[in-house]
């Protein structure tokens, strides 16, 4: 049986989300407004 790292696709990041967005927006406040 070959290793399961060789089955398994490399992890690869996730574009971040609209509800990732809109928290950082929530978090600290534009600078245009």
């Amino acid at each position: 049986m070959p290793p399961l790292v060789e089955l398994e696709p490399p992890p690869v990041e996730p574009e971040p989300s609209l509800a990732e967005l809109e928290s950082l927006l929530s978090l600290e406040p534009p600078p245009w407004s």
